[in-house]
């Protein structure tokens, strides 16, 4: 075991201790100790599954789905027996599992060679996203504290590495670590890790106390420059700095009646041109691609693409992709391209549900000021890491669902700032807006 094995996980410990104790920093009530525990722990089993330590493992998933499924049954009782209101529901809440449906119903019409047992088995993700959003829906937590739950769960996964075997991945003609190899952690691979450790850099910045920040920082940032995984160094930069610049231009400003909604309306646009100008350029990478692009990624773009053939409008279905590298016609190799794997894998329609569900999110944070700062910049994140990597599978139920709670918990309504203090008249009308 090195020394970086050794320092990295106590440095979590530490980060992980400070967040605990300081939770009241991301808005976290005592009487939500418990609540936000059973969060944590949820988002730990969530990425547990997609480790070395228990890769694939079926009864791992069962557990958490099964904990999904009653988690959100429950508070769906509880909410009829006491009458309470669905006031954060919109349609654009279901947009994830439209997007994660779509790719079932494709599957399952274009695969119709597989059992109905493996077909079923493609559903547990719409389920998975479905309890989720009943869940975000319904509990008490804001943003902010979702945030703190996300970065403590990845945290742990760094406190896990001197139980992992290999944590380390040789270098290749592509790159080479800065420590002689590339940190894998207790992740398959270096992206991964890395993707997972951005998002909760990114998360990091909604804890307003600048020392309970710097201190989880550390074993992130340290995690990141041990992966050199490129795609998430430049997404997380890019994301910072598109979340920089939407605080800067809320800073001191103060909301005069109706004086603020063209500074929103003008940052919303441009917000939505560049997402859209992403989107657009993902599709022209996977276009143009010569086979050599991007570490080989080319290649895989290329026959991705041949594969697909005039099916891009309604897709083939991600079991489409399994059967062709079965026969070598595709390599042993997933898209590692979101705007491919959405293409491949559910056609148009995930396509334009995705975009929603990303631009939608934008807006209602935005409208709320409470999170736009945090939207924007996980939004530029995925927007970005999407041009190479896959964030989220739609048709797969594994740790990469973790990615897309934030996405879940930006969508709902303004008016259900959970935990945030609602403000009135005059207080509505003099307050700072700082896009946090």
């Amino acid at each position: 075991m090195t020394t970086f094995e050794i320092v990295l996980p106590a440095l979590a410990v530490l980060a992980t201790l400070v967040l605990i104790s300081a939770r009241r920093h991301y808005g976290l009530a005592r009487r939500q100790f418990v609540p936000f525990a059973l969060l944590c722990l949820v988002f730990v089993a969530g990425l547990v599954s997609s480790t070395q330590l228990l890769e694939r493992s079926l009864a791992v998933q069962l557990v958490l789905l099964s904990y999904l499924v009653v988690s959100a049954a429950v508070l769906v009782a509880r909410a009829a027996l006491s009458k309470q209101r669905l006031a954060a529901f919109r349609w654009s809440l279901l947009l994830p599992a439209i997007t994660s449906f779509t790719f079932f119903a494709v599957n399952a019409l274009n695969n119709s060679q597989y059992s109905d047992i493996v077909l079923f088995g493609r559903f547990s993700s719409v389920i998975a996203v479905l309890s989720v959003t009943l869940i975000s829906a319904l509990c008490k937590f804001s943003v902010r504290t979702m945030s703190g739950a996300l970065v403590v769960a990845v945290l742990t996964m760094l406190i896990l590495t001197p139980f992992n075997g290999t944590n380390w991945r040789p270098c290749d003609r592509f790159k080479c670590g800065p420590f002689g190899a590339m940190f894998t952690g207790v992740f398959p691979s270096e992206n991964a890790l890395a993707m997972f450790v951005s998002v909760a850099v990114i998360a990091v910045f909604l804890i307003p106390s600048w020392w309970v920040r710097s201190v989880a920082l550390l074993p992130l940032v340290l995690a990141l420059y041990a992966t050199e995984s490129r795609t998430s160094q430049i997404a997380l930069l890019v994301g910072l700095a598109v979340w920089a610049m939407v605080h800067l231009v809320g800073r001191n400003r103060r909301v005069l009646g109706s004086n603020v909604d063209p500074i929103n309306q003008a940052i919303f646009r441009i917000g939505a041109l560049g997402a859209l100008a992403v989107y657009v350029l993902g599709f022209i990478l996977i276009n143009s691609a010569s086979i050599s692009t991007f570490s080989n990624r080319g290649g895989i773009w290329q026959r991705g693409l041949n594969a697909l053939g005039d099916s891009w409008v309604a897709g083939a279905g991600m079991d489409r992709w399994i059967f062709l590298q079965s026969v070598g016609i595709l390599p042993q190799l997933f898209p590692h391209s979101q705007y491919l794997l959405l293409l491949f894998g559910g056609g148009v329609v995930a396509i334009l549900a995705s975009f929603l569900m990303l631009v939608i999110a934008f807006r209602n944070q935005l409208r709320s000021g409470h999170a736009a700062g945090f939207a924007s910049g996980y939004i530029a994140f995925l927007c970005v890491i999407g041009l190479t990597e896959i964030y989220w599978n739609p048709s797969a139920f594994d740790g990469y669902v973790v990615v897309l709670v934030p996405l879940i918990f930006m969508l709902l309504a303004p008016s259900a700032a959970h935990a945030e203090k609602k403000e009135t008249g005059v207080q509505a009308r003099s307050r700072v807006l700082r896009y946090r």
